[in-house]
C-alpha cells in the first residue's frame, strides 16, 4: 500500500463524494482512510473503490491491519491499495 496526500485521495473518487470523505475524516477517533479497489479486470466492477475509515471505534484500528487484506462489497472483492493518514493520526 502507498500513502496518499489528501489531494491524491480526492483524485481517486468522484467529486460528489468528497464531502463524505471529509465527514469520515472528521469523525472522532478516525485516524485514516484506506482505499480498497476491485483489481480483477474480468469483474464488472473493475476499478470500483471504497474508502474505509480506520481508527478507534472502527472495524479496523490501524492501517497495518488492512495491508494485504480485502473486503467484499456489492458482489466484488476489493483489495487495500492505499491510505490517507490524518496529521497526528
Amino acid at each position: 500500500m502507498f500513502r496518499l496526500t489528501l489531494d491524491q485521495l480526492f483524485d481517486l473518487f468522484d467529486p460528489l463524494v468528497h464531502g463524505e470523505l471529509e465527514a469520515q475524516l472528521s469523525r472522532e477517533g478516525v485516524a485514516a482512510l484506506v482505499v480498497f479497489e476491485d483489481l480483477n479486470p474480468e469483474s464488472l466492477y473493475f476499478g470500483g473503490r471504497t474508502a474505509v475509515a480506520v481508527g478507534a471505534g472502527c472495524t479496523y484500528i490501524t492501517v497495518a491491519e488492512c495491508e494485504g487484506g480485502f473486503i467484499e462489497h456489492a458482489m466484488q472483492r476489493q483489495y487495500a491499495i492505499a491510505y490517507y493518514e490524518k496529521e497526528g493520526g
